[in-house]
């Protein structure tokens, strides 16, 4: 949002561009985060929501992904209905970036409740190992600090970022999930030995990842991420859901589902890939309740799912 898109590429072919640029981000994100921090809760949320939805819409290439995801979760939807979950996207994603500095506040302020569908008491004190898995739904940075509160020994999965002074300050963020973190891309030994010893994991599955597979997703096949479900048959870790509702401002609540069966299939690949299609389906069910709930700004399919017309494009530029 700092940088039209057409500058973009400019700005990638030049390092010191590119490092100006991170640090100029990176200012402006330190002082919003302490401006919302000060805010607290509520208001932050408030404000976050203004800005996205002012500001998110203009973007132009990253409203039409927006756009472009909802017609495939709601494929017989409306203009009307696109407009109105768009607009409830930017909105929505807005709270999430307000509230992002203030989860130790919503924890511990009486704005998270728990619903312990799961029976969380066995994975308390290295009895049993769990992954919990999830979705980018709601506030779901606040998936990690409800286990974490309710006694559950956590390594939650996280994305490094590109640009370092946003990735030192998400670190800072993190410090508020009260657990343990894991990055993606780092050897799972760890995890493996972590669960092994009766901790828990924290991860998030509804993510295009290049070294996932191929499983459909809302009708349309992507690379989803496989790792929880593999680890799961390694450990004999159960899989445990959790999903985050949204409340009120600031207000949340998570719900820790029945663990779902792992797949009992002899060849591993097809045990991961249908207990994966199971997590899917869940992910599939809750998104659909409320679509402008999901974080709808990063891509999950392919552009030739998303865009009808871009295959013709691509091939008339190539032509050309």
């Amino acid at each position: 949002f700092l940088f039209t898109e057409r500058f973009a590429p400019a700005i990638e072919r030049r390092p010191w561009l590119t490092r100006l640029v991170f640090r100029m981000e990176a200012g402006v994100m330190y002082t919003l985060w302490w401006l919302l921090q000060a805010l607290g809760p509520e208001r932050a949320s408030r404000l976050g929501a203004r800005l996205l939805g002012t500001l998110g819409p203009r973007s132009k290439s990253k409203d039409a992904l927006v756009r472009q995801q909802l017609r495939v979760v709601e494929p017989e939807a409306s203009a009307e209905r696109l407009d109105e979950l768009a607009g409830r996207a930017w909105t929505s994603l807005g709270m999430v970036m307000g509230e992002y500095a203030n989860l130790t506040a919503i924890a511990e302020g009486g704005r998270l409740e728990l619903v312990d569908e799961a029976d969380l008491a066995r994975y308390r004190n290295g009895g049993r190992g769990a992954i919990f898995f999830g979705a980018h739904y709601a506030n779901w940075e606040l998936l990690p600090i409800a286990i974490a509160r309710a006694g559950v020994p956590m390594l939650a999965l996280y994305a490094p970022i590109a640009n370092p002074g946003l990735d030192a300050l998400m670190a800072r963020a993190r410090t508020q999930l009260g657990c343990g973190t894991h990055a993606r891309g780092d050897s799972v030994r760890p995890l493996v030995k972590h669960l092994r010893s009766g901790g828990a994991i924290g991860t998030l599955i509804d993510l295009r990842v290049e070294d996932g597979a191929d499983l459909p997703f809302f009708g349309h096949e992507t690379r989803l991420p496989t790792t929880a479900a593999r680890l799961a048959l390694r450990t004999g870790a159960d899989l445990v859901p959790l999903q985050a509702e949204r409340v009120g401002t600031a207000r949340y609540r998570v719900r820790a589902c029945t663990p779902i069966e792992v797949s009992t299939l002899e060849d591993t690949n097809a045990a991961v890939e249908a207990t994966t299609r199971t997590m899917i389906a869940m992910m599939e069910d809750w998104i659909r309740a409320d679509p402008a709930l999901w974080l709808l700004a990063n891509r999950r399919w392919e552009k030739r799912i998303l865009d009808p017309t871009w295959e013709a494009r691509r091939a008339a530029l190539v032509g050309s």
